[in-house]
């Protein structure tokens, strides 16, 4: 998941990439009811895109998500992935490097509609030796600034995570912070969690929930301990490897699953584990403020809205949660 971003500093390049491949989603997308009157349209993809228009319905009238004219529309693409995300670490650094535009502020990533072009910029900034992760993003958002489309890049086969995906998307246009991801993005991430649960009405999600707590756990304490050794002198490569192997044990022994395990595994990339942080690192302090609403989605809206205007307040809301790590404690069972 990502945000659409244009302009500004960007080379011409990049933003005529942006530009292209952004229209290029308006133009050759069609209305969901054109789609479903198709009698091309496959069984599957007709009953995903009902699903689709049901989970929007919900999200307007039990999460208070502004749906508008939004996922109206659907595209097939011929790739993996709407666009494909730059994250890098300069050497020397334990920051990912951001990029700044206008409206979404700066953002720690570079997003192209084009494989070739994310392995190009990749290729660049390995050869100045940053550490690079390049991330595949199956949708995106532009703040409700453009009717964003349905695309094949979606979920479809998992209703749950069909609606997981929307509802994080349409989150972002609930409340955004220009310049901080961590904040944005931890906020949708637990505003379509909750909304998941709500929506599924099953047990399996507590189980889910644990298993995501305790992944991220995982990752914040190997955060921490990499950045420690960061701070103290960069680190030995043996100490950066055993702390890696830790947290894979973890994984482990928790039983979180083969995904969880080989995101520990070699090769090791800085970049990846920031920019995973940067999606679950405050989720458990957005979820611990909408149980203190009892729950109700409007006014953690309304409460949010008002921490995301005090700089001060915010940049403390984040920094208290990346010392909140709970322990993964006995494995957890499917």
């Amino acid at each position: 998941m990502t945000l659409f971003v244009l302009g500004g500093c960007a080379p011409l390049g990049f933003y005529g990439q942006a530009v292209r491949g952004q229209w290029e989603l308006l133009a050759e997308s069609r209305p969901v009811d054109a789609v479903l009157a198709d009698p091309s349209t496959p069984a599957a993809l007709a009953d995903g895109l009902r699903e689709s228009q049901r989970i929007l319905q919900f999200a307007e009238a039990e999460l208070g998500l502004p749906v508008g004219d939004r996922y109206q529309r659907y595209l097939a693409l011929d790739r993996d992935a709407v666009v494909y995300n730059v994250f890098s670490v300069a050497p020397g650094t334990f920051s990912l490097k951001t990029w700044c535009f206008p409206v979404a502020g700066c953002v720690p990533y570079r997003g192209y509609f084009s494989r070739a072009l994310a392995r190009r910029e990749q290729t660049r900034l390995e050869a100045l030796g940053h550490d690079v992760y390049l991330g595949a993003a199956g949708a995106y958002s532009t703040l409700g600034w453009f009717p964003d489309p349905l695309l094949s890049t979606f979920p479809w086969a998992d209703s749950a995570a069909l609606a997981e995906l929307l509802f994080h998307e349409l989150a972002h246009a609930v409340l955004y912070v220009p310049g901080d991801a961590a904040f944005n993005e931890a906020f949708a991430t637990a505003v379509a969690r909750a909304g998941r649960a709500r929506w599924t009405g099953t047990e399996a999600e507590a189980a889910l929930g644990l298993r995501r707590r305790c992944f991220a756990s995982l990752v914040a304490g190997l955060q921490a301990e990499l950045g420690a050794q960061f701070k103290a002198g960069a680190g030995a490569p043996a100490e950066q490897a055993a702390a890696w192997a830790k947290a894979r044990a973890g994984a482990r022994a928790a039983k979180l699953g083969p995904g969880a395990e080989a995101f520990f595994a070699p090769p090791h990339s800085l970049a990846r584990l920031l920019a995973t942080s940067t999606y679950e690192q405050a989720v458990p302090a957005f979820s611990a403020a909408l149980a203190r609403e009892g729950g109700e989605l409007p006014a953690f809206y309304a409460a949010m809205a008002v921490l995301a205007e005090d700089d001060g307040a915010r940049h403390a809301f984040l920094r208290k949660t990346a010392e909140q790590r709970a322990a993964c404690g006995a494995p957890i069972l499917e």
